[in-house]
């Protein structure tokens, strides 16, 4: 990509705002926990096994080989991993400028990529253990990489193009559906001489193909199947619920009937995302469109308020055949995860990966903006745009997703978790999320939905050592057993208990005798 001073001077910028937000975190996020686990003990010989002591099908690859490469080389896995994102979420700035550029100007280029240097939601989520910072810049270089194909027609591009698309499958399942999409759109742009374009666009697919090929035998290895991801199926059915509620813990970790497993275990859970879809076709309509409407009238404008400046990109201006043939590349690309993530579920973080493109039509529009009305000057509206940024970087973790325990975290488990690295060597230990597990190095077992009878049961089955019982959590979550905090039993001996003097969050943290249980 061809850049000018300035742009690596953003980049710089972006670097260091992202690496001194790494300051506003203090406990892993949960699907971290899973990632650092797979990293390290894929980097030591031991495959893809996460937190839990599974090999995981769940998530995909590409970030956890990083992480462990990392944490290989400076000895501290959540480190790494933040690290990755960081250093992603500044890079971003060079596709986006370079698409910009060549689709606009200099001048618009520059400005989008000052917005995504400085844009709060950006630089949060390129500070957290998620693949999302990594999988959000793989995407844009793609799209760089693909314009750059329908301009030159050169292969490397086109080689570059299906790298790119694959590499971020394997950062993202959903990646793999813009390989087919940008090869559709490649063929159709180029339908005067598509003859000419099947060879080149047979490269990006092939070269896509074979990247990802590993990971497609792998999986099929693990999970005895072949899909993209075992990951669709569960997430759908873990969707049907609202998070946390009484419905959502005992309809997904209540015992089964064998009372050997919880109900929707991820990686024994089988089923078809299609099938279930079909199968009650009108609750997924209600259910998606409901999302969307969620998306496109609270999400977006939540996410990304200068979505109004992209908005004028489209009004001020004149509009003629070939602007709409060349404009067409980038909705497609912002079209198919609008369109995508309601199936699922409607969060902040997961509209991240549109922010780019609008960005550079945010850029477009305020050039348009200041050329239309002389008065408003451009190192007016860019001054605002600094200020809302670096003010806003302060909340972004409540703009981007307040279920990240960032206001209230988890520093009782996080502390009990030290306690236990430094007494037990690698116990197994139930708990409802697995910060104790993490910080103690342990497995983590879930805690299920069940009475106090059928929990001993399933704890001696699955060899537990360690029981965490939290106000945190297992009170809200878990009243059928929430007299552990005040009271051991015969069963279950306290080994820790403390009382967080800032959080008042009560931990206790019980060993188990499964000869009385």
């Amino acid at each position: 990509m061809q850049s000018s001073k300035w742009v690596w001077i953003l980049v710089g910028i972006a670097l260091v705002i992202r690496l001194l937000m790494l300051t506003l975190h203090q406990a892993v996020e949960i699907d971290g926990a899973y990632y650092i686990a797979m990293g390290e003990n894929f980097i030591h010989g031991n495959g893809l096994k996460d937190i839990e002591g599974n090999v995981n099908t769940v998530f995909m690859p590409l970030y956890p080989i990083l992480v462990g490469i990392i944490s290989f080389l400076i000895k501290n896995g959540e480190m790494a991993a933040r690290l990755i994102s960081v250093i992603f979420g500044a890079l971003l700035v060079l596709p986006v400028y370079g698409l910009a550029k060549r689709f606009y100007n200099e001048k618009i280029a520059l400005l989008a990529a000052l917005i995504i240097a400085v844009y709060p939601a950006l630089a949060y989520i390129s500070t957290i253990a998620y693949a999302d910072s990594l999988y959000i810049f793989l995407i844009t270089s793609a799209m760089y990489f693909g314009y750059q194909s329908l301009q030159t027609g050169k292969a490397r591009h086109y080689l570059a193009t299906g790298a790119c698309f694959s590499l971020a499958y394997l950062a993202r399942p959903e990646g793999w559906v813009y390989i087919p999409l940008v090869a559709a759109y490649m063929l159709w742009h180029k339908r005067e001489h598509w003859k000419n374009a099947i060879k080149p666009v047979l490269s990006l697919l092939i070269i896509a193909l074979l990247i990802a090929l590993p990971y497609f035998i792998f999986s099929y290895a693990q999970a005895g199947d072949f899909s993209l991801s075992s990951k669709g199926y569960v997430i759908y059915k873990f969707r049907a619920y609202e998070p946390f509620s009484q419905e959502y813990e005992s309809s997904i970790f209540s015992l089964n009937k064998a009372k050997d497993d919880i109900l929707l275990n991820p990686y024994k859970v089988k089923g078809s995302l299609i099938q279930e879809i079909l199968a009650n076709s009108q609750a997924f309509m209600l259910r998606y469109f409901s999302g969307l409407f969620k998306e496109l009238y609270l999400v977006i404008p939540k996410v990304y308020p200068f979505i109004i400046f992209s908005l004028f990109a489209f009004f001020l201006r004149r509009w003629n055949r070939e602007e709409l043939k060349k404009e067409s590349y980038l909705l497609m690309l912002v079209a198919y995860p609008l369109l995508f993530y309601p199936v699922f579920w409607v969060e902040a973080r997961y509209m991240l990966p549109v922010i780019p493109v609008m960005t550079i039509w945010a850029g477009k529009g305020i050039v348009q903006i200041t050329q239309r009305w002389k008065r408003m000057p451009l190192a007016l509206i860019v001054a605002g745009i600094l200020i809302f940024s670096l003010v806003g970087n302060v909340f972004a973790s409540h703009l981007v997703d307040s279920r990240f325990e960032k206001v209230d975290p988890p520093l009782e488990h996080k502390q009990a978790g030290l306690w236990v690295r430094q007494n037990y060597d690698h116990p197994r230990i139930m708990e409802r999320k697995p910060w104790v597990s993490f910080y103690g190095k342990g497995e983590f077992v879930n805690f299920p939905y069940a009475i106090y009878s059928d929990l001993l049961q399933y704890a001696c089955n699955n060899d537990v050592d360690l029981i965490v019982v939290d106000e945190r959590y297992t009170k809200k979550l878990r009243p059928q057993v929430a007299f552990l905090l005040e009271q051991e039993t015969s069963e279950l001996h306290v080994v820790y208990g403390t009382n967080v003097r800032h959080q008042e969050n009560d931990i206790v943290l019980y060993e188990i005798d499964c000869s009385r249980a």
